[in-house]
């Protein structure tokens, strides 16, 4: 909106950076340290509100953070007063700018831009554990890949004052745990995500929740619709090392997680313990508006936000006859089944969850194609005890995750050999059948060969079954 600036406001305040436009002034300001910010923000007026976007501050933040090894922490606000040490100023009268205000346009909007009716509970299947067998389950549901809120799934472990934010933080609020891939102390993360005006809040999404906390280890039994995780077989070996399997999950309203689809051909379950969730879902078949898959098939391209996605795009998903959605509070159990995209969005400034990706009879062809077909796919899985995969996408990197997939394909099969045999056998027989009606009808795996993008591709059409 430059022409809604006075001339004497916008240009002499940013000198030769004026002929820029508001994104490309704040994509320069990405590669200045903290001190550059702070120099620009008592250089001019103009100045000041670029280089106080709070985006740049948080990047500041946790450049920091991994430089030093020192946990994050957050206060007074804004990112940018916690750097400074003070209390941030108001500069939003010294300049008017589409681009500068758009985070806080989608903020106000609604966790999805829209606001949601906590009493519509969604399009996705529901029933209420004391009525759901594990037989039903299976039947129903499993086997034929349909997304299931479980009503009181999980109400047990939801009813314990553990998960109430005054005994987490009585117990744990001085241990360290993983956020966004930084290390946050319990105690400044609840601060943070009660007080944040991110427009992508961080969320605390640890798998390794039990080196931090052992003892809550000792809360955590799946349900059991979800016992028999064919990965556990490996631990039966002597094999410590499997992929990760279960998370803690903690964040406040507008945190959560962008599409993906669920790694190594597993599916999931989540148990909601405090707060509400929207769930969002998209069969296999169809990938959600806005989401497109790397030529590789290990990366998504998408919104960097959950908000600005739902800005460009919930409206369009809504208004697709293949979606699903739903929203969960304390004591409901959802489950995800493989190949299934989704997405979720936190609605309370205080949630908790746990979360686990299996492999059961059902899934186990599923995951035994991806890793003969595309082992540089597999995920949340250690080369050795003490050094873990990368998410980078250098050459050197994806040959380390394809020999580190294909020993793992190797040591699974022994151990089925050794405990499960018919399963084997029936998950080999399903995988060699020629042309079959269940490779065409679920989405493919993208084969790992000469043209992955022209072999990474999804089936035209499902009814749900995998």
């Amino acid at each position: 909106m430059g022409d809604a600036n006075p001339p004497a406001v916008r240009a002499p305040g940013l000198g030769g950076m004026h002929v820029l436009n508001d994104a490309l002034v704040l994509e320069l300001l990405a590669w200045a340290d903290g001190p550059s910010l702070a120099a620009l923000c008592v250089a001019s007026g103009a100045a000041r509100c670029y280089a106080s976007f709070e985006e740049l501050w948080k990047g500041v933040a946790l450049e920091l953070s991994a430089a030093s090894g020192v946990p994050l922490r957050y206060s007074h606000s804004s990112w940018k007063a916690t750097i400074l040490e003070r209390e941030r100023c108001d500069v939003t009268r010294r300049l008017f700018s589409d681009v500068l205000y758009h985070p806080q346009r989608l903020i106000n909007a609604g966790p999805l831009g829209t606001s949601i009716d906590v009493r519509d509970r969604g399009s996705c299947a529901r029933a209420a554990a004391a009525d759901l067998t594990v037989e039903r389950f299976v039947a129903e549901f499993e086997t034929t890949g349909v997304p299931l809120i479980i009503e009181g799934g999980c109400a047990v472990d939801a009813a314990k004052p553990l998960w109430d934010r005054a005994e987490l933080l009585a117990r744990f609020g001085d241990r360290s745990f993983h956020v966004g891939g930084h290390a946050f102390d319990l105690r400044a993360f609840l601060t943070y995500a009660s007080a944040n005006n991110d427009e992508q809040p961080l969320y605390l999404f640890d798998s390794r929740f039990g080196e931090a906390a052992p003892e809550l280890l000792e809360e955590y039994e799946p349900a059991r619709y979800f016992g028999d995780d064919l990965f556990d077989l490996l631990a039966e070996e002597g094999e410590e090392r499997r992929p990760d399997k279960r998370w803690i999950i903690v964040g406040g309203a507008r945190s959560g997680s962008a599409w993906h689809v669920d790694p190594n051909g597993c599916s999931a379950w989540n148990a909601t313990l405090r707060g509400r969730k929207r769930w969002l879902f998209f069969p296999p078949s169809v990938t959600p508006p806005g989401v497109r898959r790397s030529a590789d098939g290990h990366d998504l391209v998408a919104p960097v936000s959950l908000a600005e996605w739902a800005h460009s795009f919930y409206a369009e998903a809504r208004a697709h006859p293949r979606f699903v959605e739903a929203s969960t509070g304390p004591g409901d159990l959802v489950f995800i089944p493989r190949g299934w995209w989704h997405s979720v969005v936190n609605l309370d400034d205080y949630t908790v969850a746990l979360t686990h990706n299996f492999c059961s009879p059902r899934g186990l062809a599923s995951t035994l194609g991806l890793l003969r077909r595309a082992p540089h796919l597999v995920a949340g899985l250690a080369a050795s005890k003490d050094d873990r995969l990368d998410e980078c996408d250098s050459v050197e990197e994806t040959a380390r995750r394809a020999a580190t997939g294909t020993a793992l394909h190797a040591r699974f099969v022994r151990a089925l050999k050794r405990h499960r045999p018919d399963v084997l056998a029936a998950a080999e027989a399903r995988l060699l059948r020629p042309n079959n009606l269940w490779d065409r009808m679920t989405a493919a795996v993208c084969d790992a060969g000469e043209a992955p993008a022209k072999k990474c591709k999804t089936a035209a059409f499902s009814f749900n079954f995998q």
